[in-house]
């Protein structure tokens, strides 16, 4: 079956049978692999098309080759309009969103890079401008809580602000200096990785992995951050939670 055949079959199981959901949730979608081993366009097309229904108002990404690419509007009409074409890379970091915090604009889209941290979140955090002053910044400054996750991130150099965070959270963010890739959640949101080939695929969508047939599908444990380099699982870091 052609990726066209696989997308219109979604949208029409979506447009159908997909009942409405008011709750707002955003959608990430990921690849890690090596210089030999780099993502499938089709696949990472598939996830971004299933990430979807997560979230309608914008649509961006990150690689090694693009640096950060984002842009509102519907990830549908942006993929098939060739507003956004996705390139093969070996770190691939992707997010849809539905805004909770902060308006919908171009520049609020996910992800967002501070210093040498790239970040993309799906979750609503209540303590953020808490967080924000117990960090020294400038509330002002920022528009998003996800923005003020990355910042102190890139700060700190640490896991440790994930253990203070309150409301739901699941993060993609890799440090553009060593190439890693780090993947955590919470209870309160999903995040799921597979294999192809030895290469990781990552969702918020279980489903999806497995439509692009990922063997050894599971969600990332709750509260643990993850170190990934080169499709591999390198250390699983316990955030310990209030």
């Amino acid at each position: 079956m052609s990726i066209l055949n696989t997308i219109l079959i979604i949208l029409l199981y979506n447009s159908l049978f997909k009942k409405s959901n008011n709750t707002l949730y955003c959608g990430l979608f990921g690849f890690s692999g090596s210089e030999n081993k780099i993502s499938n366009t089709d696949k990472i097309t598939l996830l971004a098309f299933y990430n979807q229904e997560r979230g309608k108002d914008s649509l961006g990404y990150y690689t090694l080759e693009n640096g950060v690419c984002k842009d509102v509007g519907k990830p549908e009409n942006q993929i098939i309009n060739d507003k956004f074409s996705f390139p093969e890379s070996k770190l691939f970091i992707g997010h849809t969103r539905a805004a909770s915090v902060g308006i919908v604009n171009k520049s609020n889209a996910h992800p967002f890079e501070y210093g040498s941290i790239i970040l993309a979140m799906n979750g609503t955090l209540s303590n953020h401008w808490q967080l924000c002053t117990d960090n020294k910044f400038n509330i002002c400054d920022f528009d998003v809580d996800s923005q003020v996750l990355a910042a102190i991130i890139n700060k700190t150099k640490s896991k440790d602000i994930l253990s203070k965070i309150k409301g739901g959270c699941a993060i993609m963010y890799t440090n553009t200096k060593t190439g890693k890739l780090y993947c955590f959640r919470n209870s309160e949101r999903p995040l799921y990785h597979g294999f192809i080939d030895g290469c990781m695929y990552i969702s918020s969508i279980e489903n999806s992995l497995k439509l692009i047939k990922c063997v050894d599908v599971k969600e990332f444990k709750e509260n643990y951050l993850y170190e990934i380099l080169d499709g591999v699982i390198l250390n699983k870091y316990n955030v310990p939670v209030p």
